[in-house]
């Protein structure tokens, strides 16, 4: 489905983040997605506004793997970040999404899995991949953050914009 949007992967990556910025304070613009891959796995994809984060918060112990991705140096939240999810024995992911909001939840069946996560900071540069593996085993919740080196730097005016874990309802540890 083409989007009316443009994607935040061609966004500079300051721009990136005062999109995010944006859609907290206009959070009809963006909803969570949420889908059932071909393979069967439920996810939901999300969490650019507080309320997003808050709707995920609630709905997070319906899912086994929880990912979160975020910039390299300073801590930004990232979206549109294509990630594809694989059982180690199996050469076939078992989910394929590329992420409406920082955060992805997927309800993984227990096993090994290989998370790849793809993201292009903007056009001209090179796509980066990050990979990790997770066990899940019944009645687990893993998280996992993947980095990506956008080229942002850590400054007083970029503080997030959604302070806080998605994990624990958005609280500061």
């Amino acid at each position: 489905m083409p989007s009316r949007h443009t994607p935040l992967h061609l966004l500079n990556p300051s721009h990136a983040v005062v999109a995010l910025t944006l859609a907290v304070w206009f959070p009809a613009a963006v909803a969570i997605e949420r889908g059932l891959s071909p393979a069967g796995v439920p996810y939901a994809s999300g969490g650019v506004s507080h309320s997003e984060l808050q709707e995920l918060h609630a709905q997070r112990q319906d899912f086994s793997f929880w990912l979160t991705t975020a910039a390299m140096k300073s801590g930004a939240h990232l979206a549109e970040v294509a990630v594809r999810i694989t059982p180690l024995r199996s050469s076939g992911p078992v989910l394929e999404h590329t992420m409406a909001g920082p955060w992805l939840f997927a309800a993984l069946a227990p096993g090994r899995y290989q998370v790849e996560a793809s993201f292009r900071p903007e056009p001209g540069r090179a796509m980066q991949v990050r990979r990790g593996v997770t066990t899940i085993h019944p009645g687990d919740h893993h998280q996992m953050v993947l980095y990506f080196d956008t080229g942002d730097e850590v400054g007083a005016e970029n503080q997030p914009a959604v302070p806080g874990n998605p994990y624990n309802g958005g609280k500061k540890r």
